[in-house]
């Protein structure tokens, strides 16, 4: 495929917000498809209009929820005292659930920082669940 080159000079002119374009007509055309295709990116937001942070802060909290899964199929094969045979420290699965629930509510914490999520509604639908939960409990 042949490679074509442009050439132009590009300046923003008496600061009345107008850009100007100096080169043959292919440059300026090349110069023009590009400031239009970077303003058409720009306002292109995501289907879910979420921005990059959330995004971000969302993939740390499913991750870290997982990790917290994982180890809670732990402990109901193996139970809480149980640990990983190659594991020289011996970290029973109650105190790596701990961790991967402390992490989990790190990622919440973000979250609520980032004014992703309501504090006080996770409080009050915590006092709600307790409340509602008792009831069918088996064991207390």
């Amino acid at each position: 495929m042949p490679t074509i080159e442009y050439e132009a000079s590009v300046g923003v002119g008496d600061g009345s917000g107008n850009l100007l374009v100096h080169g043959s007509y292919d440059a300026v055309k090349r110069v023009q498809a590009i400031i239009l295709e970077n303003e058409r990116l720009r306002r292109m937001q995501a289907f879910n209009g979420l921005t990059p942070a959330e995004v971000e802060r969302l993939a740390l909290l499913v991750e870290e929820m997982g990790e917290a899964a994982q180890v809670i199929g732990k402990v109901l094969r193996h139970g809480f005292e149980s640990y990983h045979p190659e594991d020289a420290e011996r970290t029973p699965n109650r105190k790596l659930l701990e961790k991967e629930l402390g992490d989990v509510n790190a990622a919440v914490n973000l979250m609520t920082r980032s004014s992703d999520l309501d504090a006080g509604s996770i409080f009050h639908a915590c006092a709600d669940k307790s409340k509602r939960v008792e009831q069918y409990l088996h064991h207390n």
